[in-house]
This record gives C-alpha cells, structure tokens and sequence, in this order.
C-alpha cells in the first residue's frame, strides 16, 4: 500500500526526534498535494456541503495494488473519535472488497461510504488493477460522531 497525505498535521511544527505528535490534536493543514491536484478540489467540497460538514480533517489517498491487501486493524485517536471518515472510490474493480465490522463492500469507481474506523477493518485487492481511495475526515453534527 502507498499514502498521499493531502491534509493533516503541520510538519513544520513538528520534532523530527520525536515524531509522536504528528497524531496529536491539531488543526489539519494542506500538503502540497492539494496543489498539485485540483480535482481534489471538487470532490472535497461538495461532500463536506452533502453531509452538513462543520470542520475539514485529515484527508488521504491510498493505493493498494492487485494481489495485496490492509490487514484487520482498528483506529484509535482523538482524530479518529472525533471525525466520521469518508471513504471515496477513486478507482476500483470487481475484486478489491473493504470489510468494516459485519459489512462488506465492493465498491465501485465513484461510489462514497461512511464508515466507523473505530470498527476492525481491512482490505483485499484481489482484482487486476490498482484499488485507489480518497478518504476524507469531516466534523458533522449529521452523524453525531464525536457526541458523548
């Protein structure tokens, strides 16, 4: 699997001798990515529009390719209970299935799902080409995530 961070913490308030705060609290900020794809732009917006969303979070991009897979795991941060993720199917064939809790999805090529990363999850890409997934973390009151 590879990453593109687009948005998170700010690297240049970071230590790099102890790079443990890069999952502490923080306000996200834009990557470089950001600028070099504009398209990102239109997919972003409209979705934090479409689900009432109040704050932008992290924002990632990830590769898997055909024959490998994200093993079980759970999520666990202040970022994780704090924002619902957003999972949007940049490309994806027959094959390339995420399994959240009891669900599975095979997703297709511009399909979103909302999904608890709280909940063990993984990834299998058994298909023939490349599983690529924005995931975007937004604030809303819509889902009452991060209430207590």
């Amino acid at each position: 699997m590879s990453d593109i961070w687009v948005r998170y913490n700010a690297f240049d308030k970071l230590d790099p001798k102890n790079p443990a705060p890069f999952n502490a609290e923080h306000d996200s900020v834009w990557y470089p990515a950001y600028y070099a794809l504009p398209a990102l732009k239109e997919i972003i917006f409209p979705l934090m529009e479409l689900v009432d969303g109040e704050r932008l979070g992290g924002v990632l991009i990830t590769r898997i390719p055909p024959g490998r897979g994200i093993d079980k795991h759970t999520d666990k941060s202040w970022h994780v209970d704090y924002y619902d993720k957003f999972y949007v199917s940049l490309q994806s064939q027959p094959g390339a299935k995420f399994f959240c809790g009891d669900e599975v999805l095979e997703p297709e090529t511009g399909d979103i799902w909302r999904f608890d990363n709280r909940l063990e999850h993984w990834v299998r890409n058994d298909s023939d080409k490349d599983r690529v997934t924005l995931i975007i973390c937004i604030r809303t009151e819509k889902y009452m995530r991060g209430a207590n």
